[in-house]
This record gives C-alpha cells, sequence and structure tokens, in this order.
C-alpha cells in the first residue's frame, strides 16, 4: 500500500497490508480494493492460505494494518486463482463488501457488514438464496452513502450474460433475493461497474456485441413492477414494504418541477405509430386485424402517457 498527499506527484514508501491475515500470500490474480473512512485507510483482497481463498478486510489502524477480519466464513478451497474483484462501501457507518465466492453450489455474490471501529464481521451472507437455482454469478461492484446502497453483478442467463443489481434502503440483508436485470441483449453484457453522485445511481458496463461501454441511469425503485405483481398474485411482493417506504420519503422531499419535453415526444411517436399501423391496414387486407390491434394498443398507450403528462404540466404551473 502507498499513499499521495500531493496529488500523486509522489508517493510514501510500500506498506504491506496482509502481515497480520492467515497464511503467507495473497490470491495474486484478484484486483485489490483499497478506501478510506475516518482517516483510516482500508484493503480488501482475496488471501490465499494454502488455496483456501477466502475474503479479508484489513485496516491501518496504526500504521501497520494490525486490524484485520475474515469476512468469508465459507473457506473456498481452490487450486487457481479465480481473478474476480470485490468493492467496499461505507453504509450506515459500517463497512459493505462484496466478492464472489464458489464454495457452496455455484459462483454466489456475497456480502458482509463489518464495524469498522472495531473491526468485527457483524454478519456475512450470499446476495441469492431462493431466488435462482445454482447461479452463476461474478465481478460485483457496490456504490449508495449511508442510507441507500445499490448492488451489481454479472449473472450468466439464457446463455449470455446479463447485468444484475439488487437495492437496499435498510439493511444490507434487505440486498438477499431482490435481483433485477439492470441490463440484458444479445451477447454478454460485462464489467458492471456502479456510482452514486447523492440522488441518482449511475451503471457502466461493455456490450460485447456492440463492442462499446454502455452508460445509464436512474433511481432503482421498481414501483410499477411490484404493482403488478402486487395486483397479479394473491400473497405480498417481499420488496413492497421497501417500495412503500422509499415512495413516501420522495414523496416527504421537496417538489421539483417534472420536465414532460421527452415524454412528449414519445406520446407523438407512439401516435405516428399508430397512424402508420392503421394506414398499412389498406395495404395488407389478410393481417388487418392485427395492424388494427395493435394501433389500438399504442394509441392507448400514447393517451394515458398523454394524461400523466398534462397532470404534470399543471402540477408545474402551481409550484
Amino acid at each position: 500500500m502507498v499513499t499521495s498527499s500531493n496529488q500523486g506527484d509522489s508517493f510514501s514508501d510500500p506498506t504491506t497490508s496482509s502481515d497480520y491475515v492467515d497464511g503467507e500470500v495473497v490470491c495474486n490474480c484478484c484486483p485489490i480494493d483499497v478506501f478510506s473512512f475516518e482517516g483510516y485507510n482500508y484493503t480488501l483482497f482475496r488471501n490465499n492460505n494454502e488455496n483456501v481463498r477466502d475474503m479479508w478486510l484489513t485496516k491501518d489502524g496504526t500504521g501497520d494494518y494490525a486490524e484485520v477480519v475474515d469476512l468469508d466464513q465459507y473457506d473456498w478451497l481452490i487450486s487457481a486463482c479465480p481473478a474476480s474483484g470485490s468493492g467496499s462501501m461505507v453504509f450506515n457507518n459500517k463497512i459493505l463488501s462484496v466478492w464472489m465466492s464458489a464454495a457452496v453450489e455455484s459462483s454466489k455474490i456475497y456480502y458482509s457488514y463489518t464495524n469498522q471501529d472495531e473491526m468485527v464481521l457483524i454478519e456475512a451472507a450470499a446476495l441469492s438464496s431462493d431466488q435462482f437455482v445454482a447461479p452463476n454469478q461474478n465481478f460485483p461492484d457496490v456504490a449508495g452513502d449511508g442510507d441507500q446502497v445499490c448492488v451489481v453483478w454479472e449473472q450468466y442467463i439464457g446463455g449470455s450474460k446479463d447485468i444484475m443489481f439488487s437495492y437496499s434502503d435498510g439493511s444490507p440483508a434487505d440486498l438477499i433475493d431482490y435481483a433485477q436485470t439492470a441490463a440484458s441483449g444479445a451477447g454478454n453484457q460485462k464489467n458492471a461497474s456502479v456510482a452514486f453522485d447523492g440522488e441518482l445511481f449511475h451503471l457502466v458496463y461493455s456490450d460485447q456485441i456492440l463492442g462499446q461501454v454502455m452508460y445509464t441511469t436512474g433511481i432503482v425503485v421498481p414501483f410499477v413492477i411490484l404493482m403488478v405483481l402486487e395486483l397479479l398474485e394473491k400473497h405480498e411482493s417481499p420488496g413492497w414494504d421497501r417500495a412503500v417506504a422509499m415512495q413516501q420519503a420522495f414523496e416527504e422531499k421537496p417538489v421539483a418541477k417534472a420536465y414532460t419535453l421527452p415524454g412528449k415526444m414519445v406520446a407523438i411517436a407512439l401516435v405516428a405509430i399508430g397512424v402508420l399501423m392503421s394506414g398499412l391496414t389498406i395495404i395488407d387486407r389478410q393481417e388487418a386485424g392485427i395492424l388494427i390491434t395493435f394501433a389500438v394498443v399504442v394509441f392507448g398507450v400514447a393517451g394515458v402517457l398523454y394524461y400523466f403528462l398534462k397532470r404534470a404540466d399543471r402540477a408545474n404551473e402551481s409550484i
């Protein structure tokens, strides 16, 4: 570990941050995560204690990284380096760390929650318990602030890799079995990284087919999906309480004017598509029934969107 106090013009002499962990060497292919909190430096890395490759967190409390904690209680025994990264952040004044392990059943993303003062492990668990059967997950990242957190990772689904996420505005345990798809498509979506600016989560990942880095952003609260599930199912969705609480928190924030121009452009485009499909019924009589049906659906969606946009405009006028 080296540090710089002059924006990188010079660095301190290297300090070993793994002297006090079990064994003599660390996993030499897995990236190390480094972060600071309240004046202390921390390193998160995969250890290699005679091929037991679990995750350790070390703290530079006295200048020698003597404060250590074994985050991974599953003791993954593997003879080769898995070459998988990890991530950490401060969440509710505790250290939340994420990593991958295949010690139990399959490759899963795990989290740990550590008291940063005493360097004591509070809890650790897999993010997927009952939601997936033997999932193939890897390369997690985490971001958020003291009140909310988002974890992203790669997962094989249907023969290719998708980017998944899990969100919590409460305890880390709320992340379990709450995975949703953030990005999917033809080919693999890989190398996800997430950041938080205090209001929005920002996600970047690589698209194998396009050969480009993709970017998306948004507030990670799927109200509409949960409402639909609530109507279709007889039992309450597991994430409903959290969504309601998050919605109430949003409603308590100062009202901001809604920017409706993009929505209006979408509504106009939908109307144009509906008109085009209606016109095609003159050319293709055999498929007229299907075309008319789709046109009616598109017009209906456009009408609903227009209704809400008009409400937003009226709300803006009253602000």
